[in-house]
């Protein structure tokens, strides 16, 4: 059974901030980040592009003859040496994300209207969007995970199974017939290829500016472990 992840959007749909929300949706930047936040949920953004970055990290480091003697001789160098990359990771993340949804931001507000901002919202806010979200766009991206165990220690909570029926086809097919919808149909492959290149230009990004930090704690590690084999 196919489980997926719900991702509450609930600055777009608090209760008892209805008024606000119909103000602040009519700014196109603030329009345009709502539609690729529910499209795109941070959260799941964020859980991976840490699980990526660290897989990668580890597979290079398993990988160098160098760094294999270095792990047998001081057990834990490995971890030492990926924490410091992903602090650099995510520090990295948190000072190019936000510039990443404002180019975003101002690309979705010139494509969709006020009204088919709010309809596309809407679709991803009900249970049969979030699992044609799932379907869509997030299992592309929890595939990349070695595990499920990696999402469900920082997902904010499980949902039912997201495996679309005829019935929910047949209104996604509906949705997807409106004028928003074709709109919607037609970029959403564009903007999961933008996705796709914001992650790979950040991971070069963090791959040249972690060095230092990564050989300042192996040498710390070294240091404190002072070269006893074990």
């Amino acid at each position: 059974m196919r489980r997926g992840f719900f991702f509450a959007l609930l600055l777009l749909f608090a209760p008892l901030a209805a008024q606000a929300q119909t103000q602040a949706i009519t700014a196109p930047v603030t329009r345009g980040q709502a539609l690729w936040e529910a499209m795109f949920p941070r959260s799941i953004m964020e859980i991976s592009f840490q699980t990526i970055n660290r897989n990668s990290f580890d597979l290079s480091f398993s990988q160098t003859p160098e760094n294999v003697e270095l792990e047998k001789q001081y057990p834990g160098i490995q971890k030492a040496c990926r924490d410091a990359y992903m602090s650099v990771a995510q520090r990295e993340y948190n000072a190019s994300y936000p510039l990443y949804i404002e180019s975003r931001a101002k690309d979705l507000s010139s494509i969709f209207t006020v009204a088919e901002a709010k309809q596309i919202i809407a679709f991803f806010d009900s249970p049969i969007g979030r699992k044609f979200r799932h379907v869509t766009l997030e299992s592309p991206i929890l595939r990349s995970m070695t595990s499920l165990a990696d999402v469900e220690r920082t997902a904010d909570r499980v949902v039912e199974s997201a495996n679309l029926t005829d019935g929910d086809w047949a209104q996604v097919g509906r949705m997807i017939a409106t004028p928003a919808g074709q709109k919607l149909k037609s970029n959403l492959t564009r903007q999961q290829a933008n996705a796709a290149n914001f992650a790979k230009v950040t991971s070069d990004k963090i791959q040249v500016a972690a060095q230092a930090e990564v050989q300042a704690a192996a040498a710390a590690y070294m240091q404190a472990h002072g070269g006893t084999q074990q």
